[in-house]
């Protein structure tokens, strides 16, 4: 498609490579377009996406948490960056399942990494940092709907309920650094 194009030349013209590249897309990404890229010497993931305020998306606070998230251990190194375009070195790996998850010893992993992460990113993220809480942004999203015109304008009324109730039960929180896209 001429949109794979114009990402394909995109991507070529970056002045991070040490040759010509071989380009090969990613699934997943639902907000960018991401795609494995290699030169003569490394492997590389490359991002493509704008900020998207609906979805509170800044592509400012992604490139310095991925900086700060390298600095601690938990992401691959950013290598270059420009408006709307990510280079983060290659890491081979996969993808957990609902499977993988449910192992202890994995579980265990994730919840020792997800600490680390919360309280060791505000010390090394530089930028004004966005506000996620999950319930304002529902709320957004019940205004979205409501005056969208969406087919589930039946339903919002209790859905709000429902976020309502549940926020009041959540209590006191701990406010940490969050990804908040596992």
């Amino acid at each position: 498609s001429s949109m794979n194009n114009e990402m394909h030349s995109k991507i070529t013209q970056l002045p991070c490579w040490k040759s010509s590249v071989e380009i090969e897309p990613l699934s997943g990404g639902m907000t960018n377009h991401n795609f494995k890229v290699t030169d003569r010497e490394n492997t590389f993931v490359v991002r493509i996406g704008s900020d998207d305020p609906v979805h509170l998306i800044s592509r400012r606070n992604e490139t310095a948490s991925t900086r700060a998230a390298f600095e601690i251990g938990v992401s691959p190194e950013l290598v270059y960056h420009q408006p709307g375009i990510l280079v983060v070195r290659f890491i081979e790996g996969r993808v957990y399942q609902e499977a993988d998850v449910r192992i202890d010893e994995n579980l265990l992993r994730i919840v020792k990494l997800l600490h680390h992460f919360h309280h060791q990113m505000p010390q090394h993220f530089h930028e004004v940092p966005v506000m996620f809480w999950v319930f304002q942004v529902l709320r957004h999203y019940h205004y979205l709907l409501n005056n969208g015109g969406s087919r589930h304008q039946q339903r919002l009324s209790d859905l709000v309920t429902s976020a309502e109730v549940l926020e009041k039960a959540v209590g006191p929180v701990d406010i940490v650094f969050s990804h908040n896209d596992l």
